[in-house]
Formats: structure tokens, sequence, C-alpha cells
């Protein structure tokens, strides 16, 4: 049996196609730059934290300190990847759309995102460590929405 993978510049495989592929399954297989980067990070079997800011966003250095920290946390050592994304960035649209994310806030944001792509929830700069690995957990041993790439499913 046949099976196409279309595989971004970094390596992460953004659609998987186990049949025939039609010209409107390609389309939706191309992928922004940090959905990506966020897929790469799934896909080694390590939760994403994408963080959202740019030269408009407050408390963008805080925000990134506690997305770093969660490598730190006992339950999480090792298992997260940061990825930086300006969720201004038009070119990100899509992946901000499918992550239903508040691109016009004034503060910088993180999402949270497990294995093969639920999303745990989008933190302001107030959350700590903590209180995201909480949520982390907590969303773990239960259901959660999706962020994916092409192809029909979650995470790609």
């Amino acid at each position: 049996m046949p099976l196409t993978l279309v595989v971004a510049p970094n390596g992460a495989v953004t659609a998987a196609f186990p049949t025939e592929i039609k010209s409107t399954d390609l389309s939706s297989a191309f992928v922004s730059a940090g959905m990506a980067d966020t897929l790469k990070v799934l896909q080694s079997g390590k939760l994403a934290v994408v963080c959202l800011q740019n030269a408009k966003t407050k408390q963008n250095k805080e925000s990134l300190a506690v997305a770093e920290s969660l490598n730190y946390q006992a339950r999480l050592s090792g298992m997260v990847g940061v990825v930086k994304l300006d969720p201004s960035d038009n070119s990100e649209a899509k992946f901000m759309q499918q992550c239903k994310v508040d691109t016009s806030s004034a503060s910088a944001q993180l999402i949270v995102i497990v294995p093969p792509g639920r999303i745990v929830g989008t933190f302001d700069t107030t959350a700590t460590a903590d209180s995201i690995t909480a949520a982390i957990i907590k969303a773990m041993s239960s259901g959660g929405g999706c962020c994916g790439g092409g192809g029909g499913g979650c995470g790609g």
C-alpha cells in the first residue's frame, strides 16, 4: 500500500496520505514555520510550549522564563520544547486561528500543546510553572482540543 508523507524543511511530518492524494489535500499539507516547529516538538514526544510574543507585547522575558522553567519541573523534566512565535505574523494566522488565540493581546501568552496535538490551554503572564504543570497533568487525564497540520488529524 502506498504511503506519501509531506515533510517540512525542519523534518516535521506535516501530512500523511495512505491512499491517493487529491490536489485539495496538498494545500492543507503546507504549514507555517511556527506550526512546523511545533509539530517537530510534538513528534519528538515532547510537550510544545508556544511563546507568543513580539516587540509590542509586554512581559516577554517573564513569559519565556516560565516556559523554559517547565523543563525543570519534577514531572516534566526534559519533556518540554519551547517555540517562539510572533502572533502578528500573517504567515502564522491559520495556526493562531486553529489554536484559538487572541492575536491582539497586549501581553505575551503561552500555548501548551501535548502530543499528538491536544491543546492544554493558553496562559497569560500571570501563570506560573506550577499552575501550568497542574493544567498539563489534568489535561493528560482528560480530553482537550486539537491544533494540527494537514492530512486530517491532530498534529499532522
